[in-house]
């Protein structure tokens, strides 16, 4: 067994609102799963965008079965969708 510490902290860019956001989340006593969703430097919706995917990934684990791609696609929905709910991010990933 392997014993580990996971720590974790994000820096904004030069002038930029930092839009980082981290995982760690112990399964069990022999899986962590550890994500960090990377805003896109200060463009519209990477703070939201970044919070959806640890947000689904951490709630797909905990599904007994589950894969990294799918999970993966779940996230990549997720954001669509919320692009589409939302009137005030008119273009996402722009400045």
């Amino acid at each position: 067994m392997i014993n580990c510490i996971a720590k974790g902290f994000t820096e904004a860019g030069r002038g930029k609102p930092n839009q980082d956001s981290i995982l760690v989340k112990r399964i069990d006593d022999s899986v962590t799963v550890i994500a960090i969703a990377d805003g896109m430097g200060g463009k519209s919706g990477g703070d939201v965008a970044s919070r959806i995917a640890v947000t689904t990934i951490s709630n797909e684990v905990d599904a007994s079965n589950f894969s990294i791609s799918s999970i993966f696609q779940k996230v990549k929905e997720k954001i669509e969708e919320r692009a589409i709910e939302c009137q005030n991010i008119v273009k996402w990933g722009q400045h």
